[in-house]
């Protein structure tokens, strides 16, 4: 699992491509979403409270209801993922924008939570951001993950919690949930300072066209890294680790700076062209665990179309 952060705005996906239904509440209700507790859940236009939107007109807002506590939940089926995601080759990109709200010593709590559950909803994995801070403003919360195998639903909840009052100040907005399995991973990658071996992934499409390929490296030191792919595979020893692509390598632009163990791009794809095969990898600086002083993760193969 990536470390879960709070970001600004990266990693951004096609719409057609989120496998949430009603994802921005722009249907003006909570069509798709379930009031998980009963008491009560709400969709604002900013006309209640007085918080603009993420994206388009609309956002979830907890605002008054039964109790302390509003959930609202939507179960996503991945039966269609079964394949990969048993194979160990699917991953998951959930994307949320959360807003808690604190008036003095009062905090009303935002909260998004996953559970990665199998076909009997025994839950496999969870995600939890915790209460989303700082308040009053919006926060981007996300989770990339492998699906564990026998992953057959998410079910993702929107939870506000108010210590007291008539009103919880919780909202949320922008969510999106996809599945990539159209990389191939592949080679070996050393520990580093972090104690674990870094990990590339991929999120978007494969489709040239698209221009819409992410980049994300996890289990990496805070340091600057670059992105980088070439034509071939390959396994030879390189500073602390491996370099895990050969033939013509291009680097991919900017730098990168980790923050939190996560490194993160967009990889333009217009000097890709279709039906041509890339090997992605990402090379870091990593003085403090000695040696050479720089580290790489593993690899994965992407067959472009």
């Amino acid at each position: 699992m990536l470390t879960t952060l709070l970001l600004p705005a990266l990693l951004l996906a096609p719409s057609s491509d989120n496998l949430l239904l009603n994802p921005s509440a722009e249907t003006g209700d909570l069509s798709a979403w379930t009031d998980a507790l009963g008491n009560g859940f709400n969709v604002d236009d900013g006309s209640v409270g007085n918080v603009p939107a993420v994206e388009g007109t609309f956002l979830f807002y907890a605002g008054a209801h039964q109790g302390l506590d509003a959930e609202i939940e939507q179960v996503v089926d991945l039966g269609s993922f079964a394949a990969s995601i048993d194979a160990g080759s699917a991953q998951v990109f959930f994307s949320g924008w959360a807003r808690s709200a604190q008036g003095g010593a009062v905090i009303d709590a935002a909260r998004v939570i996953l559970e990665y559950r199998d076909v009997s909803a025994a839950v496999l994995a969870t995600f939890d951001s915790g209460v989303v801070q700082p308040s009053n403003q919006w926060k981007r919360v996300f989770d990339v993950r492998s699906l564990p195998p026998g992953t057959r639903s998410v079910r993702v909840r929107l939870r506000g919690t108010r210590p007291t009052g008539l009103s919880t100040e919780a909202y949320f907005d922008a969510l999106l949930l996809r599945v990539s399995d159209f990389a191939t991973r592949y080679c070996q990658a050393n520990a580093n300072s972090s104690g674990m071996p870094g990990r590339i992934d991929t999120f978007g499409s494969d489709v040239v066209a698209d221009d819409c390929l992410y980049l994300v490296a996890s289990q990496v030191p805070n340091t600057p890294g670059i992105f980088f792919h070439g034509g071939t595979r390959v396994q030879a020893p390189f500073g602390d680790g491996f370099r895990c692509t050969g033939g013509q390598i291009e680097r991919v632009v900017p730098v990168v700076q980790a923050v939190g163990g996560v490194a993160q791009l967009q990889a333009p794809t217009s000097g890709i062209t279709q039906g041509q095969t890339r090997h992605f990898q990402y090379w870091f600086r990593d003085q403090a665990a000695g040696a050479a002083g720089f580290n790489l993760t593993d690899a994965v193969e992407v067959a472009f179309n």
